[in-house]
């Protein structure tokens, strides 16, 4: 494991995004044992950090991008799964519909069969028949 520990002064200028860099340039001297020239690296790419000053919006908006593509990511596949219980759930209510009205169609057929049959629904598009309601009107007659 690397640390590499700085100051509040140069919070500002060594980003932790930029010690990871830092870090970065140290591992393939590391693997290969050659420890000098890690921490000379190290110490060359810190400088050249110092001497750029504060990082650019274009750097800093660089280094949030690399770090949340993994949550962008995970929130896709979590978005994706919602999605496709919400489609799951939608051909499920539509299935029920679907029966319930051929199962409407086959009553009517057994009815039928039976001679009791009354329909209650178009044949055509399935949609159930409205009742219009029954309307009562009385009348009174005046004599005269």
């Amino acid at each position: 494991a690397i640390y590499i520990s700085r100051g509040q002064a140069l919070d500002r200028i060594l980003t932790d995004a930029r010690l990871d860099k830092a870090m970065d340039a140290m591992k393939p001297h590391l693997r290969q044992a050659q420890y000098a020239q890690a921490v000379a690296e190290a110490l060359h790419t810190l400088d050249a950090f110092l001497e750029q000053g504060e990082p650019t919006w274009s750097e800093v908006l660089h280094d949030w991008a690399t770090a949340l593509v993994p949550f962008a990511w995970i929130l896709s596949l979590f978005g994706y799964a919602a999605w496709a219980r919400r489609q799951q759930q939608v051909e499920r209510r539509q299935y029920a519909r679907v029966e319930s009205q051929l199962t409407e169609i086959d009553r009517a057929r057994a009815q039928a069969l039976q001679g009791q049959y009354q329909a209650t629904s178009c044949p055509i598009c399935l949609e159930p028949f409205t009742c219009p309601e029954v309307v009562t009107t009385t009348t009174t007659e005046e004599s005269g």
